[in-house]
């Protein structure tokens, strides 16, 4: 779960959206 805490930084607002997509169906599943 290291992306989850660099999506949190907000290093790349493209790259961030895809994160949250990965983590959403992460969460979700």
């Amino acid at each position: 779960r290291r992306w989850q805490q660099q999506d949190l930084s907000g290093t790349d607002p493209r790259g961030r959206l895809s994160y949250i997509s990965a983590n959403r169906k992460l969460l979700v599943t």
